[in-house]
């Protein structure tokens, strides 16, 4: 099996279109067939936290979340991923967060 999502980037990659992809890694084979997938590509991985508390606050306030879906992700994500850069959304807020990313971007570029 195969996942067509991680196909999907690497073709949108092919043609020169740049993504920003928001995808939870939930399992080994999903981490390994993104790996394989995009091995080759420029990929720079960012690992977005959150404390716990702020999630469920986010989850009621959007309305359009299961309640307890944040809370049942923690548990299976950042495991054993290897980001090449960690941004915390409560701690850094939406512009600290781009502010890091487009650093590391930049950085990547030289």
């Amino acid at each position: 099996m195969k996942h067509d999502f991680h196909r999907t980037i690497a073709m949108f990659a092919d043609t020169g279109v740049n993504l920003i992809v928001d995808h939870v890694i939930h399992d080994a084979f999903t981490r390994e067939d993104w790996q394989k997938s995009l091995s080759g590509y420029p990929v720079m991985s960012v690992g977005v936290f959150c404390p716990l508390n702020e999630l469920e606050r986010r989850e009621k306030e959007r309305g359009d979340r299961r309640i307890g879906q944040a809370k049942e992700q923690l548990e299976f994500v950042h495991k054993e991923e290897v980001y090449d850069l960690k941004v915390d959304t409560f701690r850094d807020g939406l512009e600290g967060c781009v502010e890091k990313i487009l650093q590391q971007m930049q950085a990547e570029l030289e």
